[in-house]
């Protein structure tokens, strides 16, 4: 949207703003997050995971989510439902990491 002008603009400006958004998430609980998980805040559930997994270069595991795009900010707490076990994670800025060249 920060470009002058583009295919299709006019028609995403009429939509209004995004009712999601795409964050990143370091798992500081114990697990692993997988597609299709339910992320909250509390007990206000916000989202669902889209993938996850252990990253060796990182050594921890990450993961992806849709979430309510005002529900949370980078540096936020959320927690993981992990079949029937919630555990934690922080909101981290996407990408995970920058390959240096």
């Amino acid at each position: 949207m920060k470009k002058n002008d583009f295919i299709g603009k006019k028609a995403l400006e009429e939509r209004g703003a995004p009712a999601i958004k795409r964050i990143g998430l370091k798992i500081t609980g114990r697990g692993i997050a997988r597609e299709q998980q339910s992320v909250y805040i509390g007990d206000t559930l916000i989202g669902q995971t889209t993938s996850g997994t252990h990253a060796p270069f990182l050594k921890y595991p990450i993961a992806m989510a849709l979430v309510s795009a005002d529900s949370v900010d980078v540096g936020s707490q959320v927690e993981i439902d992990i079949r029937g076990r919630r555990i934690t994670a922080e909101v981290v800025t996407l990408p995970f990491y920058k390959r240096i060249k």
